[in-house]
């Protein structure tokens, strides 16, 4: 016998070896039809004690798989194989599924349980979907924030979101921009997600409304006229530019109301000299109700040219074509607005310097190469549209 197995060929032999397991299986459990229920429970018993019901279901090896099938296949689960250590939740109410989700599950969202089949998450999952209170218990994922109240809103940002400034959490792509979507509906920004206005690490001006640049302003400019606040390099320039481009510049910082018909010339030009040092006209014009009213009274006296002489600045032939140049000019925009500038930040920068962006590559590839990550597209299309139609 073992010469004929040994001149078989693999394939044969595969089909011996399965014939003979059939053999055996059939010696060791005699045939499934003629077993009683107690035939099987004291085979269960002496055999696969200790193991559960999907253990039993997947032993390959030791013929449990297709003793649980002949099992399955009489309906005799529950009065043969050992009792199932899930619950049955036949008469459970929304109460007794959350006290089993906070005991077994707690901080699971829905993707987490539909998963977890090993520790009953998945069943206990399926069993509150067909009751359709998912939403009562679940209360972990992007669109359960309307069940927690703000004490619930505050936990869970300070168990995910800890240390995330506004800015951080609107540019969050998973759970974090629905979330402060959820804040500012409810009105509950300035008390879950406050802003440290003396804070110098302020960077990003994106989530602040009128009311917040009026309270940074006081924190860190208190008393300073707009131009004492556009001067300074260290955070006033990039904080004027931010309430210049939302046109709230009234609102934050109120005009100071001075009289210049009383000055001598002299005293116009040092006024020029002190405070408004090295700007242009145009510059003069955009601070409402202080700049402009001294460039209006210098035209009026005829002193315009020579407190502020016109300046044409011309770049030296070729200099578009260098990379060094076009970096520079678009990194004293990123130190204006604060980041990458946007296409319409961009226009400051004059027709030249976008023309030149669209010489390099356009918007996303200069903004890649500069390492500030990838554009979206739409923002790529507008400014090559723009600079198509003149």
């Amino acid at each position: 016998m073992s010469d004929l197995i040994d001149d078989l060929s693999p394939l044969s032999y595969g089909l011996l070896e399965d014939v003979m397991q059939e053999v055996v299986s059939t010696v060791i459990f005699g045939k499934w039809e003629n077993w009683t229920t107690d035939d099987f429970k004291t085979y269960c018993e002496k055999n696969y004690s200790g193991m559960s019901r999907s253990e039993i279901k997947n032993d390959n090896e030791n013929g449990g798989a297709r003793f649980y099938q002949a099992v399955d296949t009489r309906d005799l689960n529950d009065e043969v194989l050992p009792a199932s250590k899930f619950r049955s939740f036949k008469d459970w109410k929304v109460e007794d599924f959350k006290k089993e989700y906070d005991e077994k599950h707690a901080g699971m969202s829905k993707k987490d349980m539909r998963s977890d089949k090993e520790n009953g998450g998945s069943r206990l999952l399926n069993a509150m979907q067909r009751r359709r209170i998912t939403d009562e218990v679940v209360l972990v994922g992007r669109k359960n924030w309307k069940h927690l109240d703000k004490e619930g809103l505050k936990d869970y940002l300070k168990n995910n979101f800890d240390g995330f400034s506004r800015s951080d959490l609107r540019i969050d792509n998973e759970d974090g921009n629905k979330l402060y979507n959820e804040i500012r509906k409810r009105g509950l920004l300035d008390e879950l997600l406050p802003i440290n206005f003396e804070d110098d690490s302020v960077k990003n001006w994106n989530g602040f409304s009128t009311a917040d640049f009026q309270r940074y302003y006081k924190a860190n400019f208190d008393g300073w006229t707009r131009s004492e606040v556009k001067l300074d390099e260290a955070r006033g320039r990039r904080f004027y530019a931010a309430i210049s481009h939302r046109d709230v510049v009234d609102e934050v910082i109120a005009p100071v109301n001075r009289s210049w018909k009383d000055l001598s010339d002299e005293d116009l030009q040092n006024k020029y000299n002190t405070e408004f040092n090295g700007w242009s006209r145009s510059q003069l014009k955009e601070d409402k109700g202080y700049g402009s009213g001294l460039c209006h009274v210098l035209r009026e006296r005829g002193l315009l040219d020579k407190v502020v002489p016109l300046k044409v600045k011309r770049k030296p032939h070729g200099y578009w074509k260098e990379w060094s140049n076009v970096e520079n000019e678009i990194a004293v925009l990123v130190e204006e607005f604060g980041d990458f500038p946007t296409t319409s930040q961009l226009r400051t920068g004059g027709s030249s310097l976008r023309l030149a962006i669209k010489n390099f590559g356009g918007l996303e590839s200069v903004k890649q190469k500069m390492g500030y990550g990838s554009l979206e597209m739409e923002l790529l299309e507008e400014l090559v549209g723009g600079l198509t139609n003149g």
